[in-house]
């Protein structure tokens, strides 16, 4: 499972990302600025 990160803010995602990886989550890891981008991941429109 993926997980979908939304945050627009790049110092609060590294640290998300840098937490996630220190307790091993394997999941794959995918960072979007914001509401309009998530919903182009998610619908494969961006």
């Amino acid at each position: 499972m993926d997980i979908l990160l939304v945050e627009d803010n790049a110092t609060d995602a590294e640290l998300t990302m840098r937490v996630l990886k220190s307790r091993k989550v394997a999941n794959t890891l995918h960072w979007v600025k914001d509401g309009a981008a998530a919903l182009d991941f998610l619908f494969g429109t961006g």
